[in-house]
């Protein structure tokens, strides 16, 4: 298959297309589907990585401001978020085994 793109030729590569043994009883629609479930948490992880890193990045940052700013009444503040943070993962593993509500 061709096409003219602003004069060129280009080849057209069908890549969404399977073979007939590939497509097996799904088809190909249900390999694009099965396709699309893995792009979902493909991107989810790569998300959830980004923040594992610039999450602690972040508090660094803001706790040398916080510190020059108002001194050692900063510890009191990032006790609080370090506190919060572990209990809101405590939840969230509860949560995710059923047994919290």
């Amino acid at each position: 298959m061709y096409s003219t793109v602003q004069g060129m030729q280009v080849l057209e590569l069908p890549s969404h297309y399977l073979a007939g043994p590939s497509q097996g009883p799904g088809g190909t629609g249900h390999v694009i589907n099965l396709l699309s479930n893995d792009l979902v948490k493909v991107k989810n992880c790569v998300v959830l990585v980004a923040s594992l890193w610039i999450s602690p990045v972040q508090l660094c940052i803001l706790a040398y401001g916080a510190w020059e700013h108002m001194g050692p009444s900063t510890l009191g503040g990032l006790a609080f978020i370090i506190v919060t943070s572990c209990m809101s993962g405590v939840v969230l593993v509860l949560q995710v085994h059923g047994t919290g509500t």
